[in-house]
């Protein structure tokens, strides 16, 4: 009865631990890539625009696929084309250092030039120069990238630093949650069935952090910072760390959420029902039962 109630009050899939695509590390794992397409426009420039096939932005999103699938994993942007992805169950953040904090994937074939340009939230913009903004649109311009073969990956790889454009900002101070590609109409292919970046997927690579009950670093402590806890409690982190940051996924975390339910960066957090917070204690008192049997072995 206690496992079918909380189930109903906080039901959430299974979320992906660290792993490594195209040799790179993701701390979140399936999680890290691109949830939502915002906008799609291959005719930005005035083109021309890629083969009808290949008009599908939704496959930028998510992590790369299987590279035996190539033909249908990838999305191609035309000729000075455009798209703008959003990062909905984690954000794009800064190392603090010199490691990469995004990754942008292209397919097997000729790497071409991009513009690249991120969003920051609320907090974020508060923070930066409005002039990096350079078109008003609310993307913060990076520059022109290109990726390059990387050992033990299919296709092109892009590793940015956050850090190298916006510097002098402490570990996670700032945060994007959005992205922004453009072809650069004036390098690569003009012509063919995939003119332009035949982009396969973006990824954030570090960690956020800072919040006490964030576990996803969408900087706000909701139901989803919850069942990551639930759903990796008593192993290690980083889903499901949400206080101290320690790596390990136990009592503290749950205490850290409950403590810090509904606070966060966003304007309007959902009011849990009655029936919820009945779920969270029941939750609570499971979580708590296991770690004192687990204290005692």
């Amino acid at each position: 009865m206690r496992w079918a109630l909380l189930v109903v009050c906080c039901c959430a899939a299974q979320v992906g631990r660290a792993a490594t695509f195209n040799g790179v590390e993701f701390p979140f794992g399936e999680r890290s890539f691109a949830d939502e397409v915002l906008r799609y426009d291959p005719l930005y420039s005035g083109g021309p625009a890629p083969a009808p096939a290949q008009l599908v932005p939704e496959r930028a999103l998510g992590p790369p696929d299987d590279p035996l699938n190539v033909g249908t994993s990838y999305i191609a942007l035309g000729n000075g084309g455009i798209i703008e992805l959003a990062f909905t169950d984690n954000v794009l953040t800064n190392s603090g250092d010199i490691e990469s904090d995004l990754y942008v994937g292209e397919v097997i074939g000729t790497p071409e030039h991009v513009f690249v340009a991120i969003r920051p939230t609320a907090s974020t913009l508060a923070l930066l120069d409005p002039a990096r903004d350079v078109n008003g649109d609310g993307y913060f311009e990076i520059g022109d990238v290109v990726g390059s073969s990387r050992f033990g990956s299919e296709g092109f790889v892009a590793l940015l630093n956050i850090d190298g454009f916006f510097p002098g900002f402490a570990e996670g101070q700032l945060r994007f949650d959005a992205i922004q590609l453009m072809d650069d109409p004036n390098r690569g292919s003009t012509s063919g069935v995939t003119v332009g970046m035949d982009l396969e997927s973006v990824g954030t690579i570090s960690i956020p952090s800072g919040i006490p009950g964030d576990t996803n670093g969408d900087l706000v402590v909701d139901t989803d910072d919850l069942n990551d806890v639930r759903n990796n409690f008593g192993g290690r982190g980083p889903v499901g760390d949400a206080f101290p940051f320690d790596g390990r996924v136990n009592i503290d975390d749950l205490n850290a959420v409950l403590n810090n339910f509904g606070t966060g960066d966003l304007t309007t957090v959902p009011e849990p029902s009655s029936m919820s917070w009945f779920g969270i204690l029941l939750f609570a008192f499971h979580c708590f039962s296991r770690g004192t049997r687990q204290d005692h072995q």
